[in-house]
């Protein structure tokens, strides 16, 4: 008893001089992260878009255009499933930019094999988070009648297509592309 007594005396001193003899604070649980949520704008004339059209174009305004998209395209998949399509800049001067928002119901995932096939690529948008972006570019040229910049990106499950005539690549299309997720709605 005596050797046990020797053993369990010196325990306990060295397991009670580690303790600063006031109860111990509760641990805090942490908290998740909070992921912002975010749904399509629904109304085209309260987009910040406008604001980030080039000064050079004159007098941009919102371009209110009657949409019959033919069944199976994107404009169909943005319109029939609650999204909007809207237009901004000098339609006179031909020169402006599209903008599509749609919450994603999987069909953005759907058209990368047709983006792909129609000369699309893969991209990285500078300072955004988004989930995969293709994008299309083809300057005139002797067989290109028009210019051609789209891109379509898949941000917090929103689709969105940036179309625009005067744009050339991702760091002039930046603004345009930040004005429309910045016109996302957060929920």
């Amino acid at each position: 008893m005596r050797k046990l007594l020797a053993v369990l005396i010196p325990l306990a001193l060295v397991l009670t001089s580690c303790s600063s003899g006031k109860p111990a604070k509760p641990i805090k649980p942490i908290k998740p992260a909070v992921v912002a949520s975010y749904k399509a704008p629904t109304d085209c004339k309260t987009t910040s878009i406008i604001a980030a059209l080039p000064k050079d174009i004159p007098n941009p305004v919102f371009i209110d255009t009657p949409w019959q998209p033919a069944p199976g395209t994107e404009l169909a998949d943005v319109l029939n499933n609650g999204g909007i399509a809207c237009s901004y800049g000098n339609q006179s001067a031909e020169i402006g930019a599209t903008i599509f928002w749609v919450n994603d119901k999987g069909f953005y995932d759907k058209r990368v094999t047709d983006w792909l096939a129609k000369g699309y690529e893969k991209v990285d948008i500078p300072n955004l988070d988004e989930s995969s972006a293709y994008l299309l570019f083809k300057p005139v040229s002797a067989t290109q009648e028009f210019h051609i910049w789209t891109l379509n990106f898949l941000y917090q499950s929103i689709w969105l297509q940036v179309s625009g005539t005067f744009i050339n690549d991702l760091t002039q299309g930046q603004p345009i592309i930040q004005a429309a997720v910045n016109s996302l709605t957060k929920l």
